[in-house]
């Protein structure tokens, strides 16, 4: 049986719109209200770091990775 694939186009978006977007629709997933839906999106750069990342252990120069950093609990695999 075939299942339904919704696609988005959002263009250019905020990171930190678009997360709260794709949450809010994984939320939706789970609770069988809404279909399996792929994003194609454009995102200003980010550093992203994980729930146990700490600042500290960024090598990088500001001028090489500017801010905004992000802390996310959504980064690698599950």
């Amino acid at each position: 049986m075939a299942r339904e694939l919704h696609v988005e186009r959002l263009g250019r978006i905020r990171y930190a719109d678009a997360m709260a977007l794709m949450e809010a629709r994984v939320q939706a997933r789970m609770a069988g209200e809404a279909p399996d839906t792929l994003f194609l999106l454009e995102h200003e750069h980010v550093l992203t770091l994980g729930r146990r990342a700490d600042k500290a252990n960024i090598v990088a120069s500001p001028e090489l990775c500017p801010p905004p950093s992000i802390m996310t609990s959504l980064v690698g695999a599950r």
